[in-house]
């Protein structure tokens, strides 16, 4: 998603860099939106955690490094979608990254 588009995207919540809003910066002017369940502690199995049925979207930079520490399994076929109104307003230097760091193509 583009920041501009996400008020609440302030910093990256891996590393914990500070997405920068002003000026804009081509092409770190996207980031990863992820929506993540809540988990609880299952009182029966200590150890445990249940799934809740709050969620909670986080952000994330478009770092190869930053992504894999995070969601070990990730690979852009399963878990990358862009949709059309974000994939329309997606410039080449975009595209540049995106196909750098995540191996992501149109």
């Amino acid at each position: 998603c583009f920041l501009q588009d996400r008020p609440k995207a302030v910093d990256c919540k891996q590393c914990m860099f500070e997405f920068p809003r002003r000026p804009v910066i081509v092409p770190l002017d996207i980031v990863l939106e992820h929506e993540e369940r809540w988990m609880y502690p299952d009182p029966q199995n200590k150890g445990k955690q249940l799934p809740s049925g709050k969620h909670t979207t986080k952000y994330y930079c478009v770092k190869h490094s930053c992504i894999m520490k995070r969601f070990l399994y990730f690979n852009t076929t399963d878990f990358l979608t862009v949709n059309n109104d974000v994939r329309s307003r997606l410039k080449p230097s975009h595209w540049k990254v995106l196909e750098q760091e995540l191996d992501f193509h149109e």
